[in-house]
């Protein structure tokens, strides 16, 4: 953070984390970051208090989005071709509560070959999300001279 009468800036996080997608809260009071040593997700206040960890949150998950009230955050879990599906999940910063809000499931799995991303409103009313699919042409051919 940068002062703009100073032009005096320091770091918000110690050195190695990386901001989440859509990371400050409503309130601009705090963002949400992660640790390249533990891949841990943590909460950051923007005036330089403590940080504390996203509580409930589980290896894997990936936050997409701050409720509109602030008190909440939530988090996605990529489905695989051998795990599907993906889901979404909100998460009680009080408290830890982990509440699947949906699970992601392409309506023609045939090729399907894993989740990209996915996106929620605050909300959480409008969900997104994108998958990979694979398909291919399999040819017969008899008698080839």
């Amino acid at each position: 953070i940068q002062s703009l009468s100073s032009g005096t800036a320091h770091a918000l996080t110690p050195e190695g984390f990386d901001l989440a997608r859509h990371a400050v809260s409503p309130d601009a009071k705090s963002f949400i970051a992660r640790s390249d040593s533990d891949r841990q997700w943590v909460i950051f206040p923007i005036t330089g208090a403590q940080s504390r960890p996203v509580p409930g949150a589980v290896a894997g998950d990936i936050p997409l989005q701050w409720t509109a009230d602030g008190r909440s955050i939530y988090v996605y879990q990529f489905g695989t071709p051998t795990s599907p599906p993906a889901k979404i999940f909100r998460l009680d910063l009080a408290t830890g509560k982990r509440v699947l809000v949906k699970e992601l499931m392409p309506a023609d799995r045939a090729g399907f070959a894993g989740f990209d991303l996915a996106a929620i409103t605050p909300d959480g009313k409008t969900i997104v999300y994108s998958y990979v699919s694979t398909r291919e042409n399999l040819y017969l051919m008899r008698d080839a001279r």
